[in-house]
Order: structure tokens, then sequence, then C-alpha cells
């Protein structure tokens, strides 16, 4: 009997360790559904509509997500230089993918001091003041199938080493450059466009040991560096 007891006991231990594991990859999995303009995304994060934004658009405060766009459209309403489509600030291994962003005049993009950041098959258009994306002290940038048009310079990529630009296209800056790359190392620049900007289409500044293969710099305003 007491056997019996203990093995019954054994059992309901199990089947509530099995229930709250259950419990807690429901709660860890997956996607959240939804976002709203000004919002904190601190876990994997899909949006379901356009957003129209009066202030910044979304604001990663974790490391290790990815917030998926879902085709949907972050747009800004391009009336304030301190505004921002999507910011990031310290936090990396973080994937942004699918999605057009535009009318943030302060960036479309914008990420700080954070590593393995992804930018994936995104269209950042029009900000009017601010650039596409700049990135700054962001090692290990993947920029990959993004299309950037009528931004001031619609890349700007400083300090960041081991970065990789990879099928990009910069189109139509508004006051500078198509890429701007300023003090990086080990780039990988590859089969990336930079069409009819207003001043450089690739312009390089004390970038070190990189690689620039298959690339394609046309009618831009002050001439190709590199």
């Amino acid at each position: 009997m007491r056997k019996r007891h203990r093995l019954l006991i054994t059992l309901a231990v199990m089947v509530e360790a099995l229930v709250a594991l259950a419990g807690t990859a429901q709660a860890g999995g997956g996607y959240v559904y939804g976002a709203s303009c000004g919002q904190t995304i601190t876990q994997d994060t899909k949006l379901t509509s356009d957003l129209h934004c009066t202030g910044d658009g979304l604001i990663i405060g974790a490391s290790g997500i990815t917030l998926d766009l879902g085709g949907k459209t972050l747009k800004g309403d391009s009336n304030d230089l301190g505004d921002i489509g999507i910011d990031n600030n310290g936090f990396d291994r973080v994937t942004i993918k699918n999605s057009t962003v535009s009318h943030f005049w302060g960036d479309n993009v914008h990420v700080e001091n954070a590593r393995y950041v992804k930018f994936l098959n995104l269209k950042l258009i029009d900000p009017g003041e601010g650039d596409g994306i700049e990135a700054d002290n962001a090692d290990h940038l993947l920029i990959k199938h993004v299309f950037a048009a009528r931004n001031e310079d619609n890349f700007d990529i400083d300090v960041s080493n081991g970065v990789k630009i990879l099928y990009a296209t910069a189109k139509d800056s508004t006051s500078g450059q198509g890429f701007e790359l300023e003090d990086n190392d080990r780039m990988t620049v590859r089969r990336s466009k930079a069409i009819n900007n207003f001043e450089h289409g690739f312009r390089l500044n004390n970038v070190d040991r990189s690689l620039f293969v298959g690339n394609l710099a046309l009618k831009n305003g002050t001439g190709e560096e590199g």
C-alpha cells in the first residue's frame, strides 16, 4: 500500500511538472500579435495591421527577439525631427523584418550599441530629414534585401565592425549619400546598388579590411568612392 501511495504521489508530481512546462512553453513560444505606436517590444511580435504614428513607432526593449512587421506599413507623420520608426539602443541579436517604414523624420530605423542585429526584407522611405538606417557601434549587423529611398542618407553605418550589407538598394537620397560608411572594419558589401543619390553612391571613410563585390553605382551626384 505504501509503495502504491508513493507511486501515485510521484506520478502526480510528474504530471504537475509537465503541466508547468507546457504552460511555460505556451507563454514563451510563438508570437505576440499586434502592437501600437510608441510600444516597447520585449518579446517576439508580429504586426497584424498598419500603424500610423504621430510620435515614435516601435522601441526595442529586449535582446534575442524578432519583430516581424508582417508586410504591414509603419508610418510617421513627417512632423518631428526626434521621431524614430524603429529604435534599438543596446539590445543584441534582434531581428527586424518584412515591412515598409516611412515618414519618420528622426530616422526610419536606428540601432546603436547593439550586436548581431538583422534587418531583413524592409523598405525604408521618405523620412525627409532622417536616414533610412542609422547604425552606430553596431558590430556584426546584417542588412539583407533592404530598399531605402528618399532618405537623407539611405544607409549611414558608423563605428561598426563585421557588418554585412547584401542585396541592398539605396536610391534618390535627398541631401546625402546612398551608403555612408565610416570608421568600419571587416565589412562585406555584396551585390548592392546605389542609384541617383544626391551625393556619393558609396562614400567610404576609414573603412579597413573590407570586401566589396558585385556592387553598382549609377547616376549619383558627386561621384562614387570605393
